[in-house]
């Protein structure tokens, strides 16, 4: 939604990129961008960058109990750079109404407060405008539960990547990290922050491109032979986690040379780093026959156990005799 600021200038909601020409005013420089966190802005306070702007404004935001958001944004004609930023309380704007059986409550009431910042000529950001007060209750206590203020820095990424490799499960990384840090609340995320930095390790690192290529492969030879099998494993956001895949050959040997399975997860290629994961078995001459394939995002036992179940579900019916290695 685009609105129009006193001085006639056009304004993008949100994260937009209208491009508008603006001559920024020059106001003296006499604040300090190293203040503490539980400093309030004002009026002339200067920051080196629009980034120190944000994180000031961010640590302001926590220490009182409220989030915050871009809510309009101006970038020069000329460099296409931003020159004029506003950031407000998240529970700005009117509630929408919804025609849904179930809506998602909405939170806006209006909130006005908000701080505006613009760039000089120096190439100084300096706060054009600040809006202290809300309409709502805060919550300081509360507050490192709101989005903006939850992220997971470098340290953090590797103590979680340690301790997954190790076996340790996401509730008792996330306990760990509140002793390290004197307490949940000054971790700086939450427990599903963490679940969901480890899932991401556990998808294909797959190219853009690569996921829809391999799909119109798998496609095109169920096409040319039916009995070509293939399946896709999605994690929560519909992201590719593991892939199987047997033609009508590798059925037929497993039938006959199934009763010992090799299921090795040692291949791994320099380019995507995700496990190849065949499963060989041998025939009446010792020779190695390919029943399966896999590329496995995880290579832990929750997708070795749904690799294998797929290969005994879609291949033939599971038989005691049969052994793995």
């Amino acid at each position: 939604m685009e609105a129009v600021d006193g001085n006639g200038d056009q304004v993008v909601d949100g994260n937009g990129e209208q491009v508008v020409n603006e001559t920024t005013n020059n106001y003296s420089c006499v604040g300090d961008s190293g203040a503490n966190d539980s400093q309030e802005p004002y009026i002339g306070m200067e920051f080196e960058s629009q980034e120190k702007a944000y994180s000031f404004y961010s640590l302001y935001a926590k220490s009182v109990g409220f989030g915050i958001s871009i809510k309009t944004s101006k970038r020069s004609k000329v460099s296409t750079e931003f020159i004029d930023v506003t950031y407000a309380c998240t529970r700005y704007g009117k509630k929408r109404a919804s025609t849904a059986h179930n809506p998602h409550p909405c939170l806006k009431v209006d909130c006005e407060a908000s701080l505006r910042i613009k760039i000089n000529c120096d190439g100084k950001w300096i706060v054009h405008s600040f809006i202290k007060d809300h309409n709502h209750e805060v919550f300081p206590t509360y507050a490192h539960y709101f989005p903006c203020h939850r992220r997971i820095n470098k340290s953090q990424k590797n103590c979680i990547e340690t301790l997954r490799h190790v076996g340790v499960k996401t509730t008792k990384i996330f306990a760990t990290m509140a002793k390290q840090h004197g307490g949940y609340e000054n971790i700086g995320c939450l427990e599903k922050d963490i679940r969901n930095h480890s899932d991401k390790s556990r998808r294909l690192a797959l190219e853009s491109g690569d996921a829809t290529t391999m799909l119109e492969c798998f496609i095109l030879m169920q096409e040319e032979n039916p009995r070509f099998f293939y399946a896709i494993d999605l994690d929560d956001e519909d992201r590719v986690r593991n892939v199987f895949w047997v033609d009508a050959k590798g059925r037929d040997d497993y039938q006959e040379f199934g009763d010992m399975i090799s299921f090795d997860t040692a291949y791994i290629t320099n380019k995507y780093k995700m496990p190849f994961a065949p499963f060989i078995g041998v025939n009446n001459h010792f020779q190695s026959r390919l029943l399966g394939c896999a590329l496995l995002g995880w290579w832990k036992h929750g997708s070795k156990q749904w690799a294998g179940n797929l290969q005994l579900k879609y291949e033939v019916n599971w038989s005691s005799k049969r052994r793995w290695t």
